[in-house]
């Protein structure tokens, strides 16, 4: 069985590297389980940009 490193336990070809036994499924599954839960290090982004974040920041205009 080939070493786990990123390129075989990636997502996108995770399931095709399974079927293929370059790693079996019980291997993949005890990786993710070790891997660390980073989702506090995320930022939140808008995806609208910052010219619309902005605007939207902007007082409204009277008519």
């Amino acid at each position: 069985m080939a070493e786990l490193n990123d390129k075989i336990v990636d997502k996108r070809i995770v399931e095709r590297n399974i079927k293929k036994g370059v790693i079996s499924r019980a291997d993949y599954e005890k990786h993710i389980k070790k891997l660390a839960d980073v989702a506090d290090n995320a930022e939140e982004v808008s995806l609208l940009g910052d010219a619309a974040a902005e605007a939207d920041e902007s007082p409204a205009e009277e008519a």
